[in-house]
């Protein structure tokens, strides 16, 4: 899925306006410590040509990928946050919701990525798609967004 979607499916789920923000990031935090920091890498040593290639990325953040993607990832995470932000526990979700949805989402991952680093191999993946690959998952994806934040905006407005 889609970047910025993780971080609005994680708003959608929380609904926590106050927590807007943080809740936003949290969704997208997964592929920022990964992808998107080795994406600016990338774009600094040499020297800012857009054109994105996930092969070209370094293996660190290759790497990174792996581990923001797994148990691992999301248990370091819910430690980080009990230890410095305990009255926001509820900022795992959304890195949690995340890891999911990108399970179905990155078919060309392998399935067991989210045991990384204690399982590390490639069986076939039997469902599942690559959203890149498939423009039409993210354009439901959008559609499902809107869908559901409207009809809790109408829900909320008429309950009170």
């Amino acid at each position: 899925m889609d970047i910025i979607s993780h971080g609005v499916w994680g708003a959608t789920i929380i609904r926590k306006p106050k927590l807007f923000i943080p809740i936003f990031i949290s969704g997208l935090l997964p592929d920022l410590i990964s992808t998107v920091i080795g994406f600016i890498y990338l774009q600094i040593i040499n020297g800012f040509d857009l054109n994105f290639n996930w092969v070209a990325l370094p293996d660190w953040s290759r790497a990174l990928y792996s581990y923001s993607h797994s148990i691992i990832g999301l248990i370091i995470f819910s430690i980080l946050i009990l230890i410095f932000a305990r009255h926001y526990l509820i900022l795992i979700f959304p890195y949690a919701f995340h890891i999911f949805l990108d399970l179905f989402t990155h078919v060309s991952d392998p399935l067991a990525r989210i045991f990384y680093p204690f399982v590390n191999y490639k069986p076939n993946r039997l469902w599942g798609i690559n959203w890149w690959e498939h423009p039409w998952t993210s354009i439901v994806s959008w559609i499902l967004l809107i869908t559901i934040n409207i009809g809790l905006f109408i829900y909320h407005k008429n309950k009170q």
